[in-house]
């Protein structure tokens, strides 16, 4: 239940100095802080509830900008569950509503964007997410945008484009997501189709996506756990892709250590087996 659960399971950032995060009183989950240079801790607000659990299957994602900090939320006392991009502003304690990218229907009894329910990262004023958009815009759960400056969401790259024969997703995110300069780099999961899955790259400035030629699959576990980012290079394990030689196995199979440099978007493995 709400009581039992574990302060900042659903939410924990560092700002100024004072650590916000999600904790209930027994009755619901909020947003609470503490301020460890004079013991304090108070509950900072009560109009929002954080509502992304990491599980398992996903790692939630949420950050700060600017001293606000933006996560997947539902509104406290409404009886909604709709569960959508919220923001807190921590220096008045304001929290509002930032984004509903698929509003709740009771009729129909679908909705919730869920925002960052795999991954969440900043490039600039900007932030981008894994959601999921209303059935009659061409999205499943695909790469969101939110602008912090003019306050607008967008789709930003429609990965697996939702047609009435196909509502799957290719789940972005779940097992990498970083900002790497102006560059968006995410997996995805799709294995009924090879073009679906792999690793995915998002320029925001030319706002292009395009996937990787040399990846077939990561295989890193949820969440970055076994992937980084050092200078410009991403670091992660996966899957050869088919086209090329993996000089590992003679069967193509097997799990391969990749470098990507986003300097100049060449791909490579460090340790060639065959040496």
């Amino acid at each position: 239940g709400a009581g039992s659960e574990a302060p900042g399971h659903r939410l924990s950032h560092l700002v100024d100095d004072v650590l916000y995060f999600s904790a209930s009183d027994g009755s619901y989950i909020s947003i609470w802080a503490h301020n460890p240079s004079n013991g304090s801790t108070w509950r900072a607000s009560n109009e929002v509830q954080p509502s992304c659990q990491s599980s398992s299957s996903n790692e939630c994602g949420s950050v700060v900008v600017d001293d606000v900090i933006y996560f997947q939320g539902i509104e406290n006392n409404t009886g909604s569950y709709d569960k959508e991009l919220w923001a807190y502003n921590t220096q008045n304690n304001s929290a509002w509503l930032a984004a509903d990218i698929n509003p709740y229907s009771y009729q129909t009894s679908t909705g919730s964007g869920e925002p960052g329910k795999h991954f969440m990262v900043r490039i600039g004023n900007e932030i981008y997410f894994d959601a999921t958009g209303t059935y009659n815009q061409p999205a499943s759960n695909d790469v969101w945008g939110y602008s912090t400056v003019n306050e607008s969401a967008w789709l930003a790259y429609d990965v697996l484009p939702y047609t009435s024969s196909n509502v799957n997703s290719a789940v972005p995110g779940r097992e990498l997501a970083y900002a790497i300069g102006d560059k968006l780099y995410f997996d995805t999961s799709w294995p009924a189709n090879g073009d679906y899955n792999g690793l995915f790259v998002y320029d925001t400035s030319s706002q292009e996506g395009w996937k990787n030629d040399h990846v077939r699959e990561i295989q890193g576990g949820v969440g970055n756990v076994q992937s980084m980012v050092v200078g410009d290079n991403l670091l992660f394990t996966g899957l050869l892709s088919y086209s090329q030689n993996n000089p590992c196995s003679a069967s193509g199979s097997g799990q391969i250590f990749f470098i990507h440099s986003q300097s100049n978007n060449s791909t490579w493995q460090p340790h060639d087996c065959a040496l």
